[in-house]
């Protein structure tokens, strides 16, 4: 059974959008005076004839909007809006500490990779000092890079970043 409070408080609802309609659905939120995150990253493409820095998003066909829950079939009608992400038959939704996590990589400028589901091997760990003191996650070497990999739980999905060697971990 759900508390009074389930639908009436704010909470980070996932929503899929139809492919590349991203960043056109962000906007039309915020025009509609939504609370909505996209996070996006810079990232190297070529072309043939050039090579360019571009925003894209961080996870493809995902974004996220903060709302009161009767408020979803509104964002549901948006154009490119495709549905909202469920959990065990109700609304999925981010802690607010998962959409901080996530800003602060971001705002890093570590180099950051998105792996669908959990891994299920890897050494546990806690950053003891650095940006990231006091995230948890778990670590593996690849290509001689350090990397942590922190889990979004509620997403099922998992943020693999590249951290500087001197980061103190435990």
């Amino acid at each position: 059974m759900f508390r009074k409070d389930d639908m009436t408080e704010k909470k980070w609802y996932t929503f899929y959008t139809r492919s590349r309609f991203e960043k056109k659905i962000y906007l039309e939120l915020l025009k509609q005076n939504f609370e909505a995150y996209l996070p996006l990253q810079k990232v190297l493409r070529q072309w043939k004839d050039r090579k360019k820095m571009v925003e894209v998003p961080l996870f493809s066909s995902y974004i996220f909007v903060k709302v009161e829950r009767h408020k979803i079939s509104e964002i549901l009608k948006i154009n490119g809006v495709a549905r909202y992400i469920q959990f065990n038959n109700q609304p999925a939704y981010l802690r607010e500490e998962e959409i901080e996590l996530i800003k602060s990589f971001l705002d890093s400028n570590s180099e950051i990779e998105v792996l669908d589901g959990a891994l299920k091997e890897g050494t546990e760990l806690l950053i003891k000092s650095g940006l990231f003191t006091g995230y948890k996650g778990k670590i593996v070497k690849q290509a001689g890079k350090n990397k942590i990999v922190v889990e979004i739980e509620s997403m099922n999905k998992t943020l693999l970043v590249s951290l500087d060697a001197n980061v103190n971990l435990e």
